[in-house]
């Protein structure tokens, strides 16, 4: 089955109020060729049109490189937000998170459990009141049985 992905990223600045908010808008189109169940040639597109802010849309990505087995981009994509100390805590705990996530996964070929428990334990330590406190603290858990 050959499949061609098509993504074309659009960047939208939209103003809110006097301050400028970045947003962004993603069209993404997928064309499948194959062969269906009773052996005849099939074709299927689709196309995906997802909006939010910038910030928003990288998490996004992040999320999907982790899934996708994109460790390197994934660990890039979550230091960047990480360090953005412009973002609230809820998200400087989720990144940290995600770069958790990335490193100590067992299917990183450059996995680094040491460096993942390291980040869980900050994340605890400096953002135990977010949402994502409750899956660090299971992650750490899993990694420490692991290690």
């Amino acid at each position: 089955m050959k499949r061609i992905l098509v993504a074309v990223g659009l960047s939208v600045v939209l103003a809110s109020g006097s301050s400028g908010c970045g947003h962004q808008a993603r069209i993404t189109s997928d064309f499948e060729e194959g062969m269906g169940p009773e052996g005849e040639d099939h074709q299927r597109y689709s196309r995906d049109l997802e909006f939010g802010s910038a910030v928003d849309m990288q998490f996004r990505d992040t999320e999907a490189h982790i899934r996708n087995g994109r460790f390197r981009e994934a660990i890039r994509s979550s230091q960047t937000l990480f360090r953005d100390h412009g973002l609230d805590a809820e998200r400087r705990a989720r990144a940290l998170l995600l770069w958790a996530r990335a490193e100590g996964s067992s299917l990183n070929p450059e996995r680094d459990v040491a460096s993942a428990i390291a980040r869980l334990e900050l994340l605890l330590e400096d953002f135990e009141q977010t949402s994502a406190a409750r899956e660090a603290k299971n992650l750490l858990r899993r990694l420490r049985r692991q290690s």
